[in-house]
């Protein structure tokens, strides 16, 4: 079942979480996976009235209810007319969120795990193409959708990519030495679904869950979806044809590293091989430094707010990873 599990979050996209039956002998037990957690029903022993009745439950509610209570994402779907799937973007940090939707052109990133943050990126245009033919000159999109911890609400949380990401791009602003070496914010932010009542709720592991359930799973961390539309695409760092272009791509990277501190106040936290990417254009080569996941505000002169240890294992400092009382410093 968790294979079949894992096969479901790679193939099918526009997936929140997977429901399951587990079956031996006469007993069956219904599964939901999710990004951190795995829970089960009862036994329902089919060789019993009650048993029968149970199981007979669980299979008409399927039937009948929504596909977002089956675990699939109703903004992301399948638009017949032109072939492709729509996602649809809210962006929650403005003062009156606004819906917009894009169209997919590639999928460049898949869920690769059952559990964890279920990471997709998608290149997408603001306009679909009527035909295979049609220059595309809007597909410089890139989508990325992801369930990161969080801590509280959106307005307090000190780690929500987007806020970071737009902190960024508003920072590096009309700084022409920096164009091109960094995804720009465009819109996006925390999902929001409609509970029962037809409220836009927040699209969280708590909201999947209901508060019942919630309550009874003591110290989960909660895990909200978040959606960011961003402009710039680029590579792979394993595409460059060359060290000379390692060199360029590398250099880029920490130039706009050091940008960002100096001009952002912002510590990137995890520079590592994922997240450096190639782009090249008439110009030539050049390196971009992406995802913002870990990255934290930092003070005036250089010290982290949150003393934490974070990042990709192999890249991260030997103070961070032998966890020394040392101060996190730009």
């Amino acid at each position: 079942l968790v294979k079949y599990s894992q096969e479901i979050f790679w193939n099918q996209h526009n997936r929140h979480y997977i429901w399951g039956l587990v079956s031996g002998g006469s007993n069956v037990k219904a599964c939901v996976f999710g990004p951190n957690f795995l829970l089960a029903s009862p036994f329902m022993d089919v060789t019993t009235a009650e048993g029968r009745l149970e199981l007979i439950r669980f299979l008409v509610n399927w039937s009948f209810c929504e596909l977002s209570k089956l675990g699939y994402d109703p903004t992301i779907r399948f638009n017949r007319e032109y072939k492709c799937l729509t996602i649809d973007m809210v962006n929650s940090n403005k003062p009156i969120p606004a819906q917009t939707t894009y169209y997919l052109r590639e999928i460049v990133v898949v869920a690769e795990r059952v559990f964890g943050r279920h990471t997709r990126c998608f290149v997408v245009g603001e306009q679909p193409l009527s035909s295979d033919k049609d220059c595309d000159t809007s597909a410089n999109i890139l989508i990325k959708d992801a369930w990161p911890e969080v801590s509280g609400s959106a307005e307090d949380d000190m780690r929500d990519e987007s806020k970071l990401l737009d902190q960024v791009s508003k920072g590096l602003e009309g700084r022409s030495e920096f164009e091109g070496l960094y995804p720009k914010y465009i819109n996006g932010g925390r999902m929001q679904i409609q509970n029962a009542h037809g409220e836009g709720v927040e699209d969280t592991t708590q909201t999947v869950l209901g508060e019942t359930v919630w309550a009874q799973l003591g110290e989960l961390p909660l895990r909200a979806h978040m959606r960011i539309a961003m402009s710039g695409v680029g590579k792979p760092l394993k595409t460059v044809q060359s060290i000379p272009e390692l060199i360029v791509v590398i250099y880029d990277v920490m130039r706009c590293h050091m940008g960002i501190i100096e001009h952002c106040h912002i510590l990137h936290r995890d520079i590592s091989e994922g997240n450096i990417l190639v782009q090249r254009d008439d110009a030539g080569v050049h390196g971009m430094l992406i995802d913002f996941d870990h990255a934290i505000s930092i003070t005036d002169d250089g010290y982290a707010k949150r003393a934490e240890r974070t990042g990709t294992r192999p890249f991260m400092s030997v103070n961070n990873l032998e966890d020394k009382p040392t101060k996190r410093t730009a």
